[in-house]
């Protein structure tokens, strides 16, 4: 049986962004995108990236759809141009998961983060009932973090040596949404 969380046929559409599975023809535009300083510093793809990395990120979306921890490309209106990758770190786990997400170099800046968090955290709490969304990031990535609470994410601290960043222990930063929480792009509409 098909759950929303299994569902890789799920399309999510808002104003300028969609998120939906990942496809073959998104490959190239990974492998650029995952050359950029910024999403090798703050995110666990291989250093250096190359382009049999990209085909193996996007050939996992089936499974990992299948499995229940979906992952979207975040697209422009055209499905085309490729912004960034969001999606769930792992399985849901006592009604809450931890997501995730890159935002392409040529992308920045523009608002797509946020636009997209807003879709993701709509379609887990409002489709696929879940009752609680974790962000988490390496202490210092601050776009990440003023992503998260203009999106409604409250800091709920730091989690010390939580991380392994390429082998050297690393702290987190740790926030929550639950289900009933404002959601700031509500009120916006």
């Amino acid at each position: 049986m098909t759950t929303p969380l299994t569902d890789a046929s799920t399309v999510l559409v808002g104003r300028t962004v969609r998120l939906r599975a990942w496809r073959e023809d998104d490959i190239e535009q990974v492998f650029q995108a995952c050359q950029d300083v910024e999403i090798q510093r703050w995110t666990r793809v291989p250093v250096p990236y190359a382009r049999d990395d990209a085909t193996a990120f996007v050939g996992l979306c089936p499974e990992r759809f299948a499995a229940g921890v979906p992952g979207f490309a975040i697209t422009a209106q055209d499905d085309v141009t490729v912004l960034g990758s969001m999606g769930f770190v792992g399985p849901p786990h006592e009604g809450g998961v931890e997501f995730g997400y890159w935002i392409a170099p040529w992308a920045r800046g523009r608002g797509v983060a946020g636009e997209a968090t807003a879709l993701l955290c709509d379609w887990a709490f409002d489709v696929a009932g879940l009752a609680r969304i974790e962000w988490m990031a390496l202490v210092g990535n601050d776009p990440s973090r003023r992503v998260a609470e203009r999106s409604g994410f409250q800091l709920e601290g730091t989690l010390r040596g939580r991380a392994d960043n390429r082998g050297v222990r690393a702290d987190l930063w740790i926030a929550g949404l639950l289900r009933d929480d404002p959601r700031p792009w509500h009120a916006a509409t």
